[in-house]
């Protein structure tokens, strides 16, 4: 259980959910959703890993 735990620790830490947000906009600035939620990028991307960790999280809702 503990390997589980070190892997979802790197998978939500802030430092990956930037870089993954930073790949996942990657031709998409034009976007309306993306430039919604880049004008809170870093309120957004603490509020989604505490959902993740918290269990909370929904995928595309």
């Amino acid at each position: 259980m503990k390997i589980y735990a070190s892997i979802f620790d790197e998978i939500v830490s802030v430092e990956n959910l930037f870089k993954a947000w930073y790949k996942f906009r990657a031709g998409k600035t034009k976007r309306e959703d993306v430039q919604f939620f880049a004008r809170n990028l870093e309120q957004n991307i603490f509020a989604l890993r505490r959902d993740l960790i918290s269990g909370k999280y929904a995928h595309g809702h």
